[in-house]
């Protein structure tokens, strides 16, 4: 780490404008006076500008009433929630107690044993197809459809789990169902959620993003795991029921809370959160106007 630079912004935001353009060349690999790095340089001064005329200072009180023009409380506490539903949906407690989950639903323990470490390797496999398909699919569409199919499956088992005579086809119908849940979760909210919650982030404000969102993380994995085991012995199959309501919380909250990040720069990312007389200054028109002008030129120089 002591090696690496610190990013162009930040460089440009304490006014080391020389140190920012020579980090920003490198990154591109291009010479400073390139249309595409000056353009991007152009953008981030722009929205460095934007912060700055931003009155409104961070505070715990945005978190609940969010007053700002660039809706810093809100994407703040998106961080956190979107990290503490992930583990709402009951991923690390699935984790931890797989062989009694299929302990539970009939199956012997040599053989509880071995599906959880099949599970396991599922899961983890999951996991490698997502940065082929994240730029193609976008996040908001992955994390939507991924959290239905999740609610589906999870409804399936709790539906399998919960019947009082067990028939083979039953049990492993609930096997097939879980298993297909760890897949899908693996590909998806695993991942995304962390990209996500940085991309949102108030680029002022990054810092406290972060550690919102690591906060939900871990409080509420400890929380599912914590409990998880007297909640399994106490309740049997309904403690399921939680998670499958999770699972609807999450397509519910994805749809209505998260916008699509896909194919945007952190300083368009700005804007999409900000308030309507904010997106029509003439400083959002500076940061949209540079973007689209490093994007076109990228294709003319791809063509040439």
């Amino acid at each position: 780490m002591l090696l690496l630079p610190d990013t162009p912004r930040w460089y440009y935001a304490t006014n080391r404008i020389e140190e920012g353009d020579n980090v920003l060349a490198r990154l591109h690999g291009l010479p400073l006076d390139n249309d595409r790095v000056q353009a991007q340089k152009e953008e981030i001064q722009a929205s460095i500008r934007l912060e700055e005329s931003e009155k409104s200072k961070f505070n715990m009180s945005l978190l609940l009433w969010d007053t700002t023009d660039l809706r810093i409380g809100r994407r703040i506490r998106i961080a956190f929630l979107i990290l503490s539903i992930k583990q709402m949906m009951g991923i690390n407690m699935m984790v931890y107690y797989s062989p009694t989950i299929f302990a539970q639903v009939g199956l012997s323990p040599f053989l509880s044993q071995l599906l959880a470490a099949v599970m396991m390797t599922i899961y983890a496999c999951g996991t490698y197809l997502l940065p082929s398909t994240i730029e193609r699919l976008g996040r908001r569409s992955i994390l939507l459809w991924s959290a239905i199919a999740c609610t589906i499956l999870m409804l399936i088992f709790v539906v399998m789990i919960g019947l009082e005579n067990r028939t083979l086809a039953t049990q492993w119908t609930a096997v097939a169902a879980v298993i297909s849940f760890m897949f899908v979760f693996g590909y998806s909210w695993i991942g995304i959620t962390w990209l996500y919650t940085a991309e949102i982030a108030p680029l002022k404000y990054r810092h406290v993003g972060a550690a919102a969102g690591a906060f939900g993380e871990w409080t509420f994995s400890f929380i599912t795991v914590f409990g998880g085991g007297t909640a399994i012995t106490n309740v049997g199959w309904k403690i399921y029921i939680w998670q499958l309501l999770s699972c609807a919380t999450a397509v519910v909250f994805i749809y209505f809370m998260c916008p699509e990040t896909n194919g945007k720069t952190l300083e368009e990312i700005d804007l999409l959160f900000a308030v309507d007389s904010v997106r029509d200054t003439i400083l959002a028109g500076q940061i949209i106007h540079n973007h689209k002008g490093e994007a076109t030129s990228e294709r003319i120089e791809w063509v040439a």
